[in-house]
C-alpha cells in the first residue's frame, strides 16, 4: 500500500532542543536576578528540583512538561510562596529562547517532501509550547497541516491513540503512514505497534538494527533518499533504485525482499480482514496454477 503521510517527532528531530531549553533557563535566571542575587548554578538546581517535584506529582501526564509549572514550582521553592508574577515574568523570559530555533535545511526538506506527501507532527508536549516552536519552522502550517500534541491527545507516545489520532486527521490508515524520530521507545515501537512505517533518527546509538516496517536514519537528510523514487509503488514502501553498495541499499538487503508486502504493513492488526484474506487465496490458486502447469 502507498505511503501517503509523513509523521515527524519535534524535539531533537526537526531541530536540536536542549540547547534551546538551556537558553531559556538561562534568560530565567538573569530575569530572577532583578528580584534577588542567585548563581547560575544554584538556580539551575532549584529549576530541576522543580521540574522532578512537578513530574513526580502529575506521573505521566502531558501537563508534566509544561514549563510554566515547572517556573511556578521553581519560584514556590526560592521565595517560599508562590507569586503569580514573578513567574509570569519568567515565563516571558524563558519564551525569548525560541527565537533560537532556525532550521532552515529542515524546513526546506520538509517542503519538497510536502509536494508528494501530508507532513505532520506527532509530539509529547503541551500545545502552546510546540507551537512557539513550529511558529520558528512553519509559522502558516503550510508544510506541516497536521499536528497532534500528547496534550490535545489525551496520552503520549508511545501509546497507540495519538499515532492513530493523527492518521484521521491526515486522512489516511496507519498502513499509509511513516513515522520519523530520534526516540525509538516512543517514536518508533509506538508507531510499529498503531500499524505504521517508522524511521528511526539513530544519532550516536548504534545499537539498533533495521528490521521489517523499520529504517535506520544517520540523520534527518537521509529521509529523501530512503523515500526516493518508487517508494509509493502499490506493492508497498517498494525499495528506489539507488547506487550498489549505497547505506540504504545495504538496509534493504538486512531487510530481506518481500518484506514489504501489503499484508506485512498491517502489523497484525488487519490480518483478518476481508482483503488481506482475498490475497492468500489468491496466492493460493497462482500456485495451483503454476504446479498444473508444471506438470
Amino acid at each position: 500500500m502507498a505511503i501517503r503521510a509523513i509523521f515527524f517527532d519535534l524535539d531533537d528531530t526537526l531541530f536540536p532542543a536542549e540547547p534551546v531549553y538551556l537558553r531559556g533557563l538561562q534568560a530565567a535566571w538573569r530575569s530572577y536576578q532583578r528580584h534577588s542575587p542567585i548563581t547560575w548554578p544554584a538556580f539551575l538546581k532549584t529549576c530541576l528540583q522543580a521540574r522532578k517535584d512537578v513530574k513526580g506529582l502529575l506521573g505521566p501526564r502531558p501537563a508534566a512538561r509544561s514549563r510554566l509549572l515547572y517556573l511556578k514550582r521553581a519560584v514556590e521553592l526560592l521565595e517560599g510562596r508562590q507569586d503569580p508574577a514573578l513567574t509570569l515574568e519568567l515565563m516571558r523570559a524563558y519564551d525569548t529562547c525560541w527565537a533560537l530555533i532556525r532550521a532552515p535545511k529542515t524546513a526546506a526538506m520538509a517542503k519538497s517532501l510536502a509536494r508528494e506527501y501530508t507532513l505532520g507532527i506527532i509530539t509529547n508536549q503541551v500545545c502552546a509550547t510546540q507551537l512557539r516552536k513550529l511558529a520558528r519552522i512553519d509559522p502558516h502550517g503550510r508544510i506541516f497541516p497536521v499536528l497532534v500534541t500528547s496534550e490535545e491527545a489525551g496520552v503520549e507516545k508511545p501509546h497507540r491513540l495519538i499515532f492513530r489520532e493523527a492518521c484521521r486527521r491526515a486522512g489516511c490508515l496507519p498502513q499509509e503512514a511513516l513515522m520519523v524520530g530520534n526516540s525509538w521507545e516512543a517514536d518508533v515501537l509506538g508507531a510499529r505497534k498503531a500499524g505504521m512505517q517508522a524511521a528511526y533518527l539513530r544519532g550516536k546509538d548504534l545499537r539498533r538494527k533495521p528490521s521489517p516496517g523499520i529504517f535506520i536514519l544517520r540523520s534527518l537528510e537521509d529521509l529523501p533518499s530512503l523515500l526516493g523514487p518508487g517508494f509509493r509503488r502499490d506493492d508497498g514502501l517498494s525499495s528506489p533504485r539507488r547506487k550498489p553498495g549505497s547505506r540504504i541499499t545495504n538496509q534493504r538487503l538486512l531487510l530481506g525482499p518481500g518484506f514489504r508486502r501489503d499484508d506485512d504493513l498491517n502489523y497484525g492488526l488487519h490480518r483478518n480482514d476481508d482483503r488481506s484474506q482475498g490475497l492468500r487465496r489468491n496466492d493460493e490458486v497462482d500456485n495451483v496454477n503454476k504446479r498444473r502447469t508444471r506438470s
